[in-house]
């Protein structure tokens, strides 16, 4: 494992490969598995109270046979896979008191748990049990490198994100070292690298380049 944290009431690790694997309490979400919805918990509180046929009692049934399906999931015992949306791979986590955030490789945040003082940084206090992505820093064009988190907020690093042409032009010495001294590929290829997506930088400043070798 690549990575391990703690938070007041669960615990997530990052495998070197960029899995997800969570176990805990997961009152509010936190394990990004099936909870309570605030529509279900009075009915879920008045059956806890009731025995079932094997005279265990709600949440202690549920325990009994993890594997059987069931409308929520309390208590997480051992470790789980969790996969992020699009299959995205993580780096980084942290835990707080009732909510997970975690940063993937290509520098994005999601958060998922309780949110009722907004620590899950989607605009407003609602709890999740679905890893969702923190719009704010994708908007604003910032590249998330680390996140830590507080018993009831988050902190997070992050850059800002590299424009198209300046990872282009950081790309033409490389070009230069196996093209040589033959300037005209040279125009032809960087050109042609160009027309395909690189737009922001306009083409009499590739075809105007001179370089040094």
């Amino acid at each position: 494992m690549a990575e391990v944290a703690a938070g007041g009431w669960h615990s997530v690790c990052v495998s070197e490969t960029g899995d997800i694997y969570i176990w805990g309490w997961n009152e509010s979400g936190q394990l990004a598995l099936p909870t309570r919805s605030g529509t279900e918990k009075k009915t879920v509180r008045e059956e806890a109270t009731e025995l079932n046929d094997d005279g265990l009692r709600g949440e202690e049934a549920a325990l009994a046979d993890v594997g059987a399906p069931a409308h929520f999931i309390a208590i997480q015992p051992f470790p789980a896979l969790l996969d992020l949306p699009l299959g995205s791979d993580a780096v980084k986590a942290s835990c707080g008191s009732r909510h997970t955030a975690v940063v993937t490789r290509t520098g994005e945040l999601y958060t998922w748990g309780w949110g009722k003082y907004g620590q899950l940084g989607h605009r407003d206090s609602t709890s999740s049990d679905q890893p969702c992505r923190v719009e704010y820093f994708v908007e604003r064009q910032l590249e998330v490198r680390a996140v830590t988190c507080g018993p009831w907020n988050t902190y997070v690093y992050a850059v800002e994100r590299e424009r198209t042409s300046e990872l282009y032009l950081r790309w033409i010495p490389r070009l230069l070292m196996y093209l040589g001294e033959n300037e005209l590929l040279l125009q032809h290829a960087v050109l042609g690298a160009w027309k395909q997506g690189h737009s922001d930088l306009p083409a009499s400043s590739v075809l105007g380049l001179k370089v040094k070798i």
